[in-house]
């Protein structure tokens, strides 16, 4: 996991073998992810595919008071496999990970359920995080 607060969010385009899932918060700007350019707004939650290619960029910040604040939780492809060996009862993470390959956006609404979540990541011991992690992913999977 990763807590960035920053004056703004520079343009660095990378990829890795790992998802991503980042919330995006007092932050206006532009997404890439793949070949999908959009505009993005506070409270932008988008999980990305291994080896997908992306990155955020913006300098309007709707409070000026606060930094921009990008939450980033990564897992492997093979920590998603064993999760789901051992516990088919979370299958459902089997279709949202096939389907964020190319990048996917969440709802208002979901954003709304599992924000509060995300954010409380950060007050916990590793261990306690798991399964606030899968709450949100489970979420996740329920979005349409």
């Amino acid at each position: 996991m990763l807590w960035r607060e920053l004056p703004e969010l520079p343009f660095l385009w990378y990829c890795h073998p790992e998802y991503e899932l980042t919330l995006t918060l007092n932050a206006r700007g532009q997404r890439y992810v793949g070949d999908s350019l959009e505009d993005f707004d506070s409270g932008d939650l988008v999980m990305v595919g291994p080896n997908q290619p992306h990155t955020w960029a913006a300098v309007e910040r709707p409070d000026d008071s606060r930094p921009m604040l990008a939450l980033v939780i990564w897992f492997t492809p093979a920590w998603l496999d064993r999760l789901l060996h051992c516990w088919p009862e979370l299958m459902a993470l089997k279709s949202l990970a096939a389907q964020a390959g190319r990048g996917l956006r969440f709802s208002r609404t979901v954003v709304e359920q599992v924000q509060p979540l995300l954010l409380a990541l950060r007050g916990l011991d590793p261990a306690q995080r798991l399964p606030l992690q899968l709450q949100v992913l489970d979420a996740l999977a329920r979005d349409r």
